[in-house]
């Protein structure tokens, strides 16, 4: 139907912008980490990837379709201005809040710069590199949830019990 349609083309553009945004996510957190000759170490990046990017990217998709059709019809364009506009401020909102975490983390009086004795390893214990996972980590989170788009043509998020479940799990383990 129509309805089943709408909602199709809105999970597939908001699925899309997920993934796009938490490739620009990633992108950020390493630049931030190699501009300190840092990175994030494998365990991260497999949480990263594995347990919140796939759990998210599988779920977000199962809300169902809104019961009533609505005249108004979602933008039919990945380029369409309100798509892109939402992706864009989405990442100037991301390199604010990862550039930020980092300013606070190296003006604190505790903070140690981070030194590397051998320039082949890339050092990954570092309370930069802690941040700066943790930061992103929920910002992974957060998209999921902006971008996992309610009424009028999806149903609201609380009705897909599995994706909000995994959303309210992955936030206790991040925080954790």
């Amino acid at each position: 139907t129509i309805r089943e349609g709408r909602a199709a083309l809105t999970t597939s553009f908001g699925v899309f912008k997920y993934m796009a945004l938490y490739s620009l996510i990633q992108f950020i957190s390493v630049l931030i980490l190699y501009s300190m000759e840092s990175n994030l170490g494998d365990w991260m990046f497999l949480y990263i990837d594995l347990v919140i990017t796939t759990t998210v990217a599988v779920l977000m998709g199962h809300t169902a379709a809104y019961p009533r059709l609505v005249a108004k019809r979602p933008p039919g364009s990945l380029v369409a201005p309100v798509n892109m506009f939402s992706i864009i401020i989405h990442i100037i909102i991301v390199c604010v809040i990862q550039t930020g975490a980092f300013l606070y983390l190296t003006e604190q009086p505790w903070y140690v710069h981070p030194h590397s004795t051998d320039k082949d390893e890339v050092n990954v214990l570092t309370q930069v590199t802690t941040v700066i996972f943790c930061v992103s980590s929920f910002q992974y989170i957060i998209l999921a949830f902006i971008f996992s788009k309610g009424p009028p043509y999806r149903k609201p998020i609380w009705t897909n019990v599995p994706f909000l479940l995994s959303l309210i799990i992955l936030t206790g383990i991040t925080t954790f």
